[in-house]
């Protein structure tokens, strides 16, 4: 709850700007949402494009629809939005349908997956025995606040990753599987935390070790793929196009080239990716900090892969974590690294993987204190960004 309280208390004055018009938060923009045409009025901003929350609102009023231009919307990319099919889906069950309810239910949902971040992440630190850090790391994350502002995906794949954890620690594989199958919906790089634990499944099948082969854990174990890929190709039949049209062939390169090409862009004060201008000062330094934040933990989780990786518990924990990490290192600077809103939302799921890894870890957390020390301000120049781009 106090996730919930924290984050509400963040947003509160870009609602109260607002007229506490939640439709702020869907970051409409005019290139793509004709405002005279959308069913019940919302915010749309003039001569702008907008962000990804527009789509997922029109989504959001007609989940299953085939058609490029409704609703005053034009959806472009259509496969590969659809495929993140469960936000908008949530959010037009708990609206009833009524146009006028879908801003405030996109809002309410992304403020539930919040709750069951800080309540799931509490519940797995006690089971357990983490120190309190590791919940407290998971909520601090800047790319919460960012979803939260704009109506996007990662505050409830993250979610439904921490409920799969959670199941599949307690030795409940079918609704590890059912979770998995969820959060690959909403995100498809969630699909990559399933492969993860498929992968370990399928070593301990094949080398049970003395111990008897677990059919039932391997077959829920590949489910969750199995669902993920069944609904891929009902979006390409629907749209006549691959959702990887558009996505990882986009912003993938060398591994590592994005980080390298934002940090080396940050220095000399030039553009990144498709971005028209350099950044200003506060901007670069904003983007190293996060960068400099990111990676410095990422070296702590992966030394925690590696030990865990030997232990029957955790490696399904630690595959899971190395696959999304190893997306994470080949985006490219014409993805999340154009502008830090878009980067911290991309390692969403990678931060919250990683902080339950290292609570496993034998020496636990590497200086936790300074960690969240860094991500305080993170948070609070994300908020400033969140209201520069909301108003």
């Amino acid at each position: 709850m106090l996730v919930v309280v924290a984050h509400v208390l963040l947003v509160l004055p870009m609602l109260a700007r607002h007229g506490f018009d939640t439709s702020v938060f869907i970051v409409a923009g005019d290139r793509y949402v004709t405002a005279a045409q959308t069913p019940a009025p919302i915010i749309v901003r003039p001569h702008s494009d907008g962000y990804d929350g527009q789509f997922y609102y029109r989504l959001a009023l007609a989940p299953l629809s085939s058609q490029m231009q409704a609703y005053g919307v034009t959806l472009v990319h259509p496969a590969w939005r659809m495929q993140r099919i469960l936000l908008p889906l949530c959010a037009y069950l708990l609206s009833g349908g009524q146009p006028s309810a879908v801003p405030a239910a996109l809002f309410a949902v992304n403020l539930a997956g919040l709750f069951a971040i800080g309540w799931l992440a509490m519940q797995i630190a006690r089971a357990e025995k983490f120190p309190l850090a590791v919940p407290l790391c998971i909520a601090a994350w800047p790319g919460l606040l960012i979803a939260l502002t704009h109506d996007t995906t990662e505050i409830l794949a993250a979610s439904l990753l921490l409920a799969a954890i959670a199941a599949w620690r307690a030795h409940r594989p079918a609704a590890c599987a059912l979770m998995l199958a969820l959060a690959s919906l909403t995100r498809e790089t969630a699909i990559l935390a399933a492969a993860g634990i498929l992968l370990v499944q399928l070593w301990h099948t094949a080398r049970p070790a003395g111990r008897p082969r677990d059919w039932r854990a391997l077959a829920c174990a590949a489910a969750p793929l199995v669902a993920f890929l069944l609904w891929r190709h009902l979006v390409a039949t629907l749209w006549q196009e691959t959702p990887q049209a558009h996505g990882i062939a986009h912003n993938a390169g060398w591994p590592l080239q994005g980080w390298a090409q934002a940090i080396l862009a940050s220095l000399l004060g030039q553009p990144v990716g498709f971005a028209p201008r350099p950044r200003d000062l506060t901007m670069r330094a904003t983007m190293l900090a996060g960068i400099a934040t990111i990676s410095w933990f990422c070296i702590g989780a992966a030394r925690a892969a590696w030990h865990a990786l030997q232990h029957r518990a955790d490696a399904a924990l630690a595959a899971a974590w190395l696959l999304v990490f190893a997306l994470m290192t080949v985006l490219t600077a014409n993805g999340p690294f154009i502008d830090p809103t878009a980067y911290f939302r991309a390692f969403t799921e990678c931060w919250v993987l990683g902080w339950v890894l290292l609570g496993t870890a034998p020496a636990r957390l590497p200086r936790p204190a300074w960690m969240c020390a860094v991500a305080l301000p993170l948070i609070v120049r994300n908020w400033e960004l969140c209201w520069i781009q909301l108003n």
